[in-house]
């Protein structure tokens, strides 16, 4: 039975359980309010205790789909978010195998961000329907959802959710925040290399 999470909230993920491989699935509604394809990028950023990436190829996004430790893996770019990849309207998928996750990780955050903000200047006030939803890779099934329903009329890329290691185990928190200058906001929190 899959549990429906609200802001905050902070669900255990593998404890009393044989979950080891997930799958953090994200979908949002095709279209802006003008019709316009809406293109939504999917990032994992892998963190240590200190919550900054170890070197640069601790993102895994788009156009560095497979993290060195082999742990983590993208779907790949749906450029125009017209089509799911299942069929819950999923539109971009980060796999994770959780016993290879590097032991110098204790986090994962995923982020959503608008591709190329300039020409259509859309917002995240245009992103309806948005979610975050974790499946058992295993058995395919549902384990919990988050709709992204607060209002970030003004952001260009917003923090879905994290899994976070807590004794020995991986929990999920439902812990969303905001930034207007897109991916690189994320991208400077976080200790990736911009210059």
């Amino acid at each position: 039975m899959s549990i429906k999470l609200v802001k905050d909230q902070r669900v255990d993920l593998t404890k009393g359980t044989n979950i080891k491989k997930i799958k953090v699935c994200l979908g949002w509604k095709e279209k802006d309010l003008n019709g316009n394809d809406i293109d939504l990028d999917t990032s994992a950023f892998v963190l240590n205790l200190q919550d900054k990436v170890e070197k640069d190829e601790d993102v895994v996004f788009y156009n560095q789909m497979i993290h060195p430790s082999n742990a983590i893996k993208h779907s790949g770019d749906d450029r125009k978010g017209s089509g799911s990849i299942t069929h819950s309207d999923d539109k971009e998928i980060v796999t994770l195998e959780l016993d290879k996750i590097p032991s110098y990780s204790n986090k994962i955050v995923f982020v959503a961000s608008i591709y190329e903000v300039p020409p259509l200047k859309q917002k995240f006030g245009s992103v309806k329907n948005a979610f975050i939803r974790i499946i058992d890779a295993d058995t395919n099934s549902e384990l919990m959802r988050y709709d992204l329903t607060e209002d970030y009329s003004t952001a260009t890329a917003v923090k879905a959710g994290e899994i976070y290691r807590n004794k020995g185990e991986w929990k999920f928190a439902a812990d969303t925040k905001a930034f207007d200058d897109g991916l690189l906001g994320f991208m400077k929190l976080y200790g990736v290399n911009v210059a």
